[in-house]
């Protein structure tokens, strides 16, 4: 019995003396941290109190009590390995295979090359194509590819040429961009007067519908009045308001449509505050960098990044020979620190608390976001214009999906907050509850952007709530 006990006291203290290894590993990160001192002292916190329960069960001693406390930790932490091994190793389907297998169960075609090789397919058949890059990849993936003061960062795109979007419906999406990359009819810039401007990510860019399913087109079908559609995949607030004062302003329209998007503006303003360039937008009112007349730098700069991308051939090769041979040990490292399981977590808590790095921030998202739309909302009203806030509702809540990650949590804070500012506001979410076929307004029914339908009902009610609060 005397040699049980012992046992259950050396496992207990090699417990101990691994998680205070890891609190010394913490706290030397926490003192060579700058803007993540937080982050480790978050886990500090959590570190010293489970190295103080651990000491109090060591040295309670109830035997009892020891003997469960170690059967409950070996089984939860087993369980977690279990779980983390599972997501990194375990088989995951591709976006392309998930679609094709909805569409061939509806019956429906599916094109299954990927954005990468329909895009090569156009280049080797010698059309003039770029593909679409949103311009949050610049500041994620590819960072170390441009300069920070680059300002091709917030454009929409190349101007004037083919550009490939997406494909969640079976067909792979283009389109020709305007003269400053954005998705509009080129005419519509020399328009003196324009009545609306639409700003958003991937849901005001089109993703994944022709250009006469696009919201913009249906908003102006609905309102027979003219709009420019300033979204592009990938914006952030930030982006958006850059967008607002470089492209909109010019135009003074009366109208100016702004999207939240519930799956990811909270989380893009973390990455866009970093940014000095998107924060002096904020910062200072009258800041801008004249975009309208730099679209041939952009091109030029646009392009050399396509190039670097899709078309390096020895660069291509060298990430694969890198992932070839680090893939094991990061993944090997992933496992030990069950980074896929706190990364899950982090989804559903405040970002202030987020467990992995790239879901941290110290900042107050909210009041940041306050900030960045409260000044959009001045700016518009400077020249008479009327600003709407559209709450645009995640598309998991309509896919059998019980989880509710942190800004789907936050609705009625967020839309407080934006009240408060005398913000117009429309929310969309009571557009979406009102269909009996929910599933039937996104492609092939299943989780993605809408389609044709879902954005024509969204353009017409947000017509039909404009001009009545007008």
């Amino acid at each position: 019995m005397n040699n049980k006990n012992n046992i259950q006291k050396k496992i207990l203290d090699i417990f101990i003396v691994l998680i205070f290894g890891i609190l010394l590993v913490t706290i030397v990160k926490y003192f060579s941290a700058n803007e993540l001192k937080g982050f480790y002292k978050n886990f500090i916190v959590y570190i010293i109190c489970f190295l103080m329960f651990f000491i109090f069960i060591r040295y309670l001693n109830i035997k009892a009590l020891s003997n469960y406390f170690l059967i409950i930790i070996f089984s939860i932490t087993i369980s977690m390995y279990v779980a983390e091994f599972s997501l990194n190793y375990g088989e995951s389907k591709t976006d392309v295979q998930i679609r094709s297998k909805a569409a061939k169960a509806l019956g429906l075609k599916f094109d299954k090359r990927t954005k990468f090789q329909f895009y090569n397919e156009l280049k080797s058949n010698g059309e003039d194509v770029v593909p679409s890059i949103p311009p949050n990849d610049y500041f994620i993936n590819y960072k170390g590819f441009i300069d920070e003061k680059s300002p091709f960062a917030i454009s929409g795109g190349i101007s004037s040429k083919k550009t490939v979007l997406c494909n969640e419906g079976g067909e792979m999406i283009t389109y020709i961009s305007d003269r400053y990359g954005f998705r509009n009819k080129n005419f519509l810039w020399d328009n003196k007067k324009i009545e609306w401007v639409i700003l958003g990510d991937s849901l005001v860019h089109g993703a994944c519908v022709n250009d006469k399913d696009v919201i913009s087109e249906r908003i102006a079908f609905y309102s027979k009045e003219s709009i420019l559609n300033l979204g592009i995949q990938g914006h952030g607030p930030l982006m958006e308001l850059s967008a607002l004062k470089e492209y909109a302003e010019s135009k003074k329209p009366k109208n100016v449509i702004w999207f939240y998007s519930e799956a990811n503006d909270l989380d893009n303003i973390i990455y866009e505050m970093k940014n000095n360039n998107l924060n002096k937008y904020l910062s200072n009112n009258d800041y801008k960098q004249e975009l309208l007349k730099k679209q041939s730098e952009m091109n030029v700069n646009h392009q050399k990044l396509i190039n670097k991308i899709y078309n390096d051939k020895k660069y291509d090769v060298q990430i694969k020979q890198i992932n070839q041979t680090h893939e094991f040990f990061f993944k090997a490292k992933g496992v030990l620190k069950l980074y896929k399981i706190r990364e899950f977590v982090s989804h559903f808590i405040p970002r202030r608390y987020a467990l992995v790095i790239k879901q941290y921030t110290s900042l107050d998202i909210f009041q940041s976001y306050a900030q960045v739309i409260m000044q959009a909302s001045n700016l518009t009203k400077s020249w008479g214009g009327n600003f709407y806030f559209v709450y645009y509702p995640h598309a998991s809540r309509y896919h059998d999906s019980g989880l509710l990650i942190y800004p789907m949590t936050q609705k009625k804070r967020l839309l407080s907050m934006v009240e408060n500012l005398n913000i117009k506001i429309i929310d969309l979410q009571p557009v979406f509850e009102a269909e009996k076929d929910k599933k039937g307004l996104y492609p092939l029914r299943i989780f993605g952007h809408p389609n044709e339908k879902g954005y024509d009902i969204v353009a017409e009610y947000i017509v039909k709530k404009v001009f009545n609060l007008n």
